[in-house]
């Protein structure tokens, strides 16, 4: 009796599930495995063909980051995205460079990528040889659904066309209309600083400064007077986050894109060819121009192409003139010195805001900004793609 009660305790259940069912899923999961098989086959054969052109021309290998083989680059992908959202992406690749040099490769989703902070290789992909890189298919594919195709997604004679569209754009004499915005900003700036010496976070603020005085120039109209400023610098950053991400997602950009960056690229084009539309209205109604965008729109054949650039500069603006402002007074906080000096200079303004001729005679504020550029530069990392790839 015991023994029958024990094994009818022990026996197994057996699934009834019929085969019919498991046919779908059994082929899914055989498909998956299949194709991932195929994967490693062509990276393996592909990661042949780079070595062997390496050996045929001569090219020592740099060092390379450790990475699983069987992973194509998720594993980097991961880490990298975990450092960016606790604000450390650039401190995660300032720690892959000090732990393998200046110059380091990585394999992701199918392609060698090198990063190199190497001042004699930056040089000559932007400058000695700059012709024989443009931007690639994956930075185009990556910042165009938020950038359109302007000075950081164009090549060729697309990029060309942008920057003729842009530079005359920029003369001393819209320099110097636009000093009195700057003043007006930066005293609004100021006033919004807490005067009890407690701690506060100082980059929210002087983001909102460099969007202000960005769209003040751009579009004659600053996001201040907006009803929706909160929501569009929250989308702007949702969409620059985004642009980030995709790039280093590589061929798989597409599948893992999240809804929020399609939103966020939607409200921020909504919310600019608002300014476009109210901006060219009003250059038409009052017959001059009122503004950076008004100017521009004559070298665009549509309103699309005039946000793409407008944006473009809008990145450009907002993100460098903040960090540059954030390390300069981190700087000047931790060097007195230099504050004290840098006040004596500006004194001799006597409380007026300065003239474009007193901000170009002012030696000592040029060097302040150039040397918290040289300390901790502004600029983001940037891509490339070699078209003249030894054969």
């Amino acid at each position: 009796m015991w023994q029958k009660l024990i094994g009818h305790a022990v026996k197994p259940r057996v699934s009834k599930q019929h085969p019919e069912e498991m046919g779908p899923l059994a082929t899914i999961l055989s498909a998956g495995v299949w194709f991932y098989v195929l994967c490693l086959v062509v990276e393996t054969a592909r990661k042949v063909r780079y070595r062997d052109r390496q050996r045929r021309n001569g090219c020592q290998s740099p060092p390379g980051i450790e990475q699983s083989p069987f992973l194509f680059g998720a594993d980097w992908v991961v880490g990298f995205y975990r450092a960016s959202r606790n604000g450390c992406g650039l401190r995660h690749h300032r720690r892959e460079h000090e732990r393998f040099g200046h110059t380091f490769s990585m394999d992701l989703f199918g392609s060698t990528v090198l990063h190199t902070a190497d001042p004699e290789n930056i040089k000559h992909v932007l400058s000695l040889q700059f012709a024989n890189f443009d931007l690639g298919p994956n930075r185009r594919r990556a910042f165009s659904p938020f950038l359109g195709s302007g000075i950081f997604t164009a090549d060729g004679e697309a990029w060309s066309h942008a920057r003729r569209s842009i530079k005359p754009r920029f003369s001393k004499q819209d320099l110097v209309s636009a000093i009195p915005g700057l003043e007006e900003r930066t005293r609004r700036f100021l006033s919004s600083l807490p005067r009890d010496a407690s701690v506060f976070d100082v980059q929210p603020l002087l983001f909102q400064l460099s969007m202000d005085i960005s769209t003040e120039f751009l579009f004659g109209a600053s996001t201040a007077g907006h009803k929706l400023p909160s929501q569009f610098s929250t989308a702007f950053e949702a969409a620059q986050a985004g642009m980030a991400l995709r790039i280093r997602l590589g061929s798989l950009m597409d599948l893992l894109t999240s809804r929020q960056f399609r939103r966020s690229c939607s409200l921020v084009h909504r919310f600019v060819d608002e300014y476009i539309a109210s901006s060219l209205s009003s250059s038409e109604s009052e017959g001059e121009e009122k503004s950076f965008l008004t100017g521009m729109a004559r070298n665009c054949s549509s309103t699309s192409q005039l946000r793409d650039h407008v944006l473009n500069l809008l990145v450009a603006g907002r993100d460098t003139t903040a960090g540059l402002m954030s390390i300069a007074l981190f700087a000047l906080s931790r060097h007195s010195h230099v504050w004290d000096k840098l006040q004596t200079e500006i004194a001799g303004l006597n409380g007026l805001p300065p003239g474009f001729g007193d901000l170009k005679n002012m030696k000592y504020l040029s060097w302040v900004i150039k040397e918290s550029r040289y300390m901790s530069p502004w600029s983001p990392p940037s891509s490339g793609r070699d078209l003249q790839l030894t054969q």
